[in-house]
């Protein structure tokens, strides 16, 4: 026969807080936005990627390499952006 459960009440730790959205939001909008990335930060992480192909080469994983190949062709597509929007810049000054 199959156990019914009793309902979970949500509870809080004793002394803990409880956040709604709102709050959390205004937490959030006070912090500086981060720094915008560069090309640098770009070619660091396909650095990363590329020792990451590596490896999955030597498991022979074919899905880590297929994941991992969406991911450098995602960053190489944000990459161009980068340096499209920079070319841009120059162009107008």
């Amino acid at each position: 026969p199959v156990e019914e459960r009793p309902e979970v009440e949500e509870t809080t730790a004793p002394g803990a807080e409880k956040y709604t959205f709102e709050e959390q939001s205004e937490v959030v909008e006070s912090v500086a936005p981060p720094p915008k990335p560069e090309k640098s930060d770009y070619e660091s992480l396909l650095t990363v990627i590329g020792s990451l192909e590596t490896g999955a080469k030597k498991i022979n994983s074919a899905r880590i390499l297929e994941t991992l190949g969406k991911l450098k062709a995602q960053v190489e597509e944000e990459l161009k952006e980068l340096v499209y929007q920079e070319y841009l810049k120059k162009k107008v000054t």
